[in-house]
């Protein structure tokens, strides 16, 4: 009788063993999803901000995590992982070529490639996927600093040389300038309008040079010539015989010593090779001067800059007044005249 008063509370609680443990799995199911669907919100959440703080390689771990729970993301998180994900893979190779421009810049600046490490500054600066995080661990800004300070500092010492050059030019010092021009005319760092300037000066020089090289033979101009050249004699003049005192036909000759002809130059002051080498080349320079202020002005009037243009004009007018002695009165009215003009075309 005990065993058949137990057999019922036994099957009841066989038949509650069984059915607790299928509820609970029933009931649990549910929250497990939402559990794993809130963990990989939570991976996409990570992977988005690191995503606009910069952070590629943190961002991309975070979306590789999300997408361990992939199958249990609602529709909108699989487009978001998705979406996101193929931009961070593209951003991350981006900062890796990046960093190696950052590299490669460093080097061009050792190798004094100043403008290449600039134009390579310039690429990393404009790349959209730049940041600020990534700008500072790079040493961007440091870097370009230092890149722009070397090429002004080259820049000031082109402007010297050049300006050296013209001086030395203009003391007729043409070996000197020469070398200073052939210097500027080098450099990567001098501007279109140093180097066609220093071209100029140079042919303007190799010019004059080959000149100096033809020997130079100095005229003389003799009184009395004759058609053949030759010195004419100076005869003393002849006096009727009757009109020639006795006792000077007894005591003097009837004629009288002839000096040898004279040579004069003609110029009353003779001018060393030097000196005439030296106004050769100012007045060469001077008519130099006079046509490149004729191209400015044409040019300034052209774009309408009134102010340049009669800068151009009173900086060659200096030069013309200060070589003036050597160009004679003469050459220099001409070229006065000429600046003249250019002034009343501006106008």
């Amino acid at each position: 009788m005990k065993l058949t008063k137990e057999f019922p509370f036994i099957i009841v609680m066989l038949f509650l063993a069984f059915k607790v443990p299928v509820t609970f799995s029933q009931e649990k199911a549910p929250n497990k999803e939402a559990t794993l669907r809130k963990a990989a919100g939570q991976w996409l959440k990570v992977g988005v901000e690191e995503y606009n703080r910069g952070m590629y390689i943190q961002a991309e771990n975070a979306f590789l995590s999300a997408r361990e729970y992939y199958s249990y993301m609602t529709k909108e998180q699989r487009t978001l992982l998705e979406m996101y994900s193929d931009k961070t893979h593209e951003a991350y190779l981006e900062v890796v070529t990046l960093s190696k421009q950052v590299d490669k810049a460093r080097e061009l600046l050792a190798n004094d490639e100043l403008i290449e490490a600039k134009k390579v500054v310039e690429q990393i600066k404009n790349n959209e996927f730049l940041t600020k995080i990534q700008t500072k661990q790079f040493g961007l800004v440091d870097l370009e600093a230092e890149i722009n300070s070397i090429i002004q500092k080259k820049q000031q010492e082109i402007d010297e040389v050049f300006g050296l050059s013209v001086q030395a030019y203009r003391d007729g010092d043409l070996e000197t300038a020469k070398k200073g021009f052939e210097h500027v005319t080098k450099q990567k760092l001098a501007t279109d309008i140093q180097r066609s300037a220093a071209a100029g000066y140079i042919e303007r020089i190799n010019s004059l040079l080959k000149r100096e090289e033809t020997p130079f033979v100095e005229e003389e101009v003799f009184l009395e010539q004759e058609p053949t050249g030759e010195p004419a004699e100076q005869q003393e003049p002849q006096l009727p015989a009757s009109s020639v005192p006795a006792e000077m036909t007894a005591t003097e000759p009837a004629a009288v010593n002839v000096p040898e002809p004279v040579k004069v130059r003609a110029a009353a002051e003779p001018k060393t090779p030097e000196q005439r080498r030296k106004e050769k080349l100012l007045r060469s320079y001077s008519q130099a001067v006079v046509n490149d202020a004729t191209k400015k002005v044409e040019t300034f009037i052209r774009i309408g800059d009134a102010f340049k243009a009669r800068q151009a004009v009173r900086n060659a007018e200096k030069i013309i007044n200060e070589n003036r002695e050597s160009l004679g009165e003469e050459l220099y009215q001409q070229h006065i005249s000429q600046l003249q003009e250019l002034s009343r075309q501006i106008e």
